[in-house]
């Protein structure tokens, strides 16, 4: 007889997987709307489908070939990361091509433009790199979730996952828009889900190292994020927010104090080259080989430049408030993806406040702290930018959702028999049903 712990936790796998697959079921978009949405339709078999993101057919494309991440103008070079690893990945896949895939084609016209080559020619060659990046998509989410149980205190493999509400919060990082999208397109928009976790996780880690470890922690997160930053720009955010938390746990220790700004001199002296080296290295050697370095979002999207026009007829003011609606406007639309999750979370807060003898512990306080700060640093490093669609906006709703879960953890170790996991297990079984079955956003 399975106990009832393990069968929760068994549901929970199984709510999980079952998101996944069904968000192929499709496509989701109709013909006549998908160039509106920038996406191709396949029907794969039976109800399968899906609604392809139109910059997949260049990441497969890139990742067939590496080399052309060093064209001239490279739509990725900027971001050569995922395409090299996930070319890697498919080797063999490559290597068992004729066995897996037959005589199968991806039935994609392929946008000259983007993917470099005339239309419909060497369709079959991309095969192979679609369950590579299947894998690195899988990988990515997983790695969220894993370091999400960190932070919330949980071991991967218990078995007893499915007792605890917390847990269960956590299904949000894998039913979401932005894996309803991306996770069946080959694409790099999964990493906003992982960033924010990232940066939380780095956050405690901070916050828990002893004053002689914090300087190894922090540079052991400053690599992994140069590391990250080939594969996605929001990485600088993470490393950001946990060198933030760097300075204030050193001022905690130390005080305000020639001591502690030597300490964080020193700090930021190792981790920021740490962080800057993978990228530029690449930088480097493009350039070495082009003579240029080509940034897609900048040069193509007018990503953060938008503001100098602005700037150039208005003054300083004028660019000022155009940053600060374009941050509002950002914001509005994570609010407006997440606006009842923001308020159980600030109901759980004036719970916790409601008790005074149930304080803050420093975890506490160093998860609250660390969530926000990639909340708004990443709210305005967006809005900086200038570029307003849901799947970015969903970057500053992670650290809610970390938040949201840590705050059921600790309510629930306060009153275990109370009605947190019936209440939480239904709502995510209705909220994850409602996101396989809903329409969009698509963006």
């Amino acid at each position: 007889m399975i106990r009832n712990n393990t069968a929760l936790t068994l549901l929970l796998l199984l709510v999980a997987g079952s998101s996944l697959l069904g968000y192929l079921i499709g496509p989701r978009i109709p013909d006549h709307q998908a160039s509106d949405y920038c996406v191709s339709n396949h029907q794969i078999f039976g109800p399968f489908g899906h609604s392809l993101n139109c910059d997949s057919a260049d990441f497969m494309r890139t990742a067939a070939d590496p080399s052309q991440l060093l064209a001239p103008d490279a739509i990725r070079q900027g971001r050569p990361g995922a395409s090299t690893l996930v070319s890697v990945v498919s080797l063999p896949f490559v290597a068992f091509q004729d066995f897996l895939f037959g005589d199968y084609a991806i039935q994609r016209n392929f946008d000259p433009k983007r993917a470099g080559e005339p239309v419909e020619q060497n369709k079959e060659r991309y095969l192979p790199y679609y369950p590579g990046f299947l894998v690195f998509h899988a990988a990515v989410l997983l790695l969220s979730f894993l370091l999400y149980l960190k932070i919330i205190g949980k071991k991967a493999l218990a078995s007893d996952l499915g007792v605890h509400a917390a847990v269960w919060v956590g299904l949000i990082l894998i039913a979401n828009n932005i894996t309803k999208q991306f996770f069946w397109s080959p694409h790099t928009q999964l990493l906003n889900i992982l960033v924010p976790v990232f940066a939380i996780y780095g956050a405690l880690c901070i916050h828990r190292a002893e004053k002689g470890k914090r300087l190894v922690a922090y540079a052991g997160l400053a690599a992994c994020a140069g590391i990250g930053q080939l594969f996605y720009g929001v990485f600088v955010i993470g490393i950001a927010t946990i060198g933030l938390m760097v300075i204030a746990a050193s001022l905690r220790d130390r005080g305000a104090t020639f001591a502690s700004l030597r300490e964080i001199l020193i700090a930021n002296a190792i981790a920021v080259p740490l962080f800057a080296a993978p990228s530029l290295a690449w930088y480097a050697y493009v350039v070495s080989v082009n003579g240029a370095f080509f940034q897609y979002d900048v040069e193509r999207a007018n990503g953060f430049v938008w503001i100098l026009p602005v700037w150039e007829q208005g003054g300083l003011w004028a660019a000022a408030w155009a940053e600060l609606a374009s941050m509002a406007r950002f914001a509005g639309m994570a609010v407006e993806q997440f606006w009842l999750g923001l308020l159980i979370l600030l109901a759980i807060v004036l719970v916790r406040r409601s008790k005074p003898a149930l304080r803050y512990s420093s975890d506490e306080r160093a998860v609250l702290l660390g969530a926000g700060l990639f909340a708004i640093l990443v709210t305005v490093f967006y809005g900086a930018y200038g570029y307003h669609v849901y799947r970015l906006a969903f970057s500053p709703i992670v650290p809610l959702i970390v938040a949201l879960g840590y705050g059921l953890k600790v309510l629930q170790a306060d009153a275990p028999r109370r009605w947190y996991l019936p209440a939480t297990v239904s709502c995510l079984l209705v909220y994850v049903g409602w996101q396989v079955a809903k329409f969009g956003p698509y963006s």
